[in-house]
């Protein structure tokens, strides 16, 4: 995906760069934590992008958390 295609909606500051999800993470679908296992996602702190949302140019942040634990049984 190009970013050239979309219209930036803030301000990149200097010195930052834009970059894409792909640039700094490997990506992949069926890994999602068990939705039936409550330890999963009570309390979580660790923000979790579904793959539906990996087709967005932009992403600031997710509606979905996770726990510690959620996260080593994804």
């Amino acid at each position: 995906m190009e970013l050239k295609k979309y219209k930036k909606k803030r301000i990149v500051p200097q010195g930052w760069e834009e970059i894409t999800l792909e640039d700094v993470f490997r990506t992949s679908s069926g890994a999602t934590p068990l939705s039936t296992e409550v330890s999963y996602y009570a309390n979580g702190t660790i923000p979790w992008i579904n793959s539906g949302e990996l087709d967005k140019p932009y992403i600031y942040n997710t509606m979905n958390f996770i726990s510690q634990k959620g996260f080593e049984n994804s």
